[in-house]
């Protein structure tokens, strides 16, 4: 398995939804979408965009069943993996806000079938620093997920025997941490996972479509899979608990959006919770695991990211949070090939949604402005300006004319050399791809560009 209130929502068409996009905006994105689907031969994604703090766009695209084919649709419910784990951790922490557990508290005290558990703390099972042994590090279902399982039995199995490391010292992805979570949840609480995450988070937020797919598969969408490079077939599904905590849950993307929106506006749990969770845990060395409580967080050139794929078998899911833009992308799949279509999805929507950066957005118009076959030298340095001949700028138009029209421009790393702050983005258009270089002063004006084949 991979790697409030909220204000009330005008009710969702069927197929889509919007707030304060343009068509033109719509139009990128569902091609966007489109491109990956048919690259990768997944049969359907619903996504879910969340801009200035508010649902800006829900839509589907393709085959929610092959055989018969039913269409897929905004209101339909996708398996969202470990994406599961942050509500966990959320019920945790609504625990811990009426008084009736600690994130220090150790683990034996809830939960003594966990052979090691008066080692290691709460905290330790939601932040993967437990040493608990992963019970389904595997991308494929093994055997005994062929049989109904419970909670109690996967712990007997897998949080018996040696730590693979002192709790606290090292940081290993554990789906046991998180079962352990959710025995110790249900027996504080009394009442089972889902009526706790019901009562305490789907309801305040209006989640209305979540269910436990854990136990019963979602009857909305049909989970598909590929052997290597081969077609489309239908995926086994796991028989029923052996998700639970760990990645049980199943939701529209839209509702998935509407958890993020409370994240981005700290609008449903304590400040303290949100701080509890959203602060990457430290080892014992010191060193930064970049997670939280149930959810990693990173940041990528400047901007800061909250978020979490999921994997089930047949689906797969992506979900990111940029606080700071109060925006937030949901990505559903309902295949687990290889390649990550979700993931490249949720890339290349973040490149087309998000604002960028006064560097960044030179740099594009400068792409935008070649690829039409225009130039404008005030825009270069003088010596930029003079390599720029008109057959270099008939050569740059042709190929980049060619190349199509980008929808992915990310900065893949800068750094200074000889004055020039030094700039290299990876490019896609639909399945093609190239690199960018970009040397340009502190006044922003560009030096060097150059466009070749991306390095490996």
């Amino acid at each position: 398995m991979k790697l409030l209130l909220v204000l009330l929502f005008a009710a969702l068409a069927t197929n889509a939804s919007a707030y304060d996009l343009t068509d033109a905006d719509r139009t990128k994105i569902d091609r966007t979408v489109e491109n990956v689907l048919k690259q990768a031969q997944t049969p359907a994604a619903s996504i879910a965009i969340v801009l200035d703090g508010k649902l800006a766009y829900a839509k589907a695209y393709g085959a929610a069943k092959l055989s018969p084919r039913v269409a897929a649709t905004s209101d339909m419910r996708f398996p969202i993996g470990s994406v599961s784990k942050q509500f966990t951790a959320a019920a945790i922490l609504r625990l811990r806000e009426d008084g009736k557990i600690k994130l220090e508290d150790k683990v034996s005290q809830y939960v003594p079938e966990v052979e090691h558990g008066s080692e290691m703390t709460v905290h330790q099972l939601l932040d993967h620093t437990s040493g608990l042994r992963d019970y389904w590090p595997q991308d494929f279902m093994i055997p005994p997920m062929r049989e109904p399982t419970t909670p109690l039995a996967i712990l007997q199995r897998w949080a018996t025997g040696a730590l693979d490391f002192a709790p606290g010292t090292d940081w290993q992805y554990s789906n046991t941490g998180f079962v352990a979570a959710g025995v110790a949840s249900e027996r504080i609480s009394g009442k089972p996972l889902l009526q706790q995450l019901q009562d305490g988070v789907f309801k305040p937020l209006g989640m209305t479509s979540v269910i436990e797919a854990s136990v019963k598969p979602s009857p909305d969408v049909l989970g598909y899979t590929r052997y290597a490079l081969g077609p489309v077939r239908a995926a086994e599904l796991d028989r029923a608990n052996w998700m639970y905590a760990a990645g049980g849950l199943a939701m529209t993307a839209s509702d998935l959006a509407r958890w993020d929106i409370s994240l981005i506006n700290r609008s449903l749990l304590q400040p303290a919770s949100y701080d509890a969770m959203l602060t990457p845990t430290k080892l014992a060395s010191g060193k930064d695991t970049n997670y939280g409580l149930g959810i990693g967080v990173n940041t990528v050139n400047g901007r800061k990211v909250i978020s979490h794929g999921g994997e089930v078998t047949g689906f797969l899911t992506e979900n990111a949070i940029y606080p700071d833009d109060k925006a937030a992308i949901v990505v559903m799949v309902n295949s687990d090939a290889a390649g990550g279509p979700q993931a490249r999805i949720a890339e290349r929507l973040a490149s087309l949604v998000l604002p960028t950066n006064a560097k960044d957005q030179a740099v594009r118009e400068f792409f935008d402005m070649l690829r039409a076959g225009k130039f404008d030298p005030a825009r270069m340095t003088s010596y930029g300006s003079s390599w720029f001949t008109n057959q270099v700028i008939a050569d740059y138009q042709t190929t980049l004319a060619k190349f199509g029209e980008p929808d992915l421009f990310k900065l893949r790393r800068s750094s200074e050399r000889g004055g020039l702050d030094t700039r290299s983005y990876t490019v896609r258009s639909g399945d093609k791809s190239m690199n960018v270089l970009v040397r340009m002063g502190p006044d922003q004006k560009i030096e060097q560009f150059s466009v070749g084949p991306l390095p490996d």
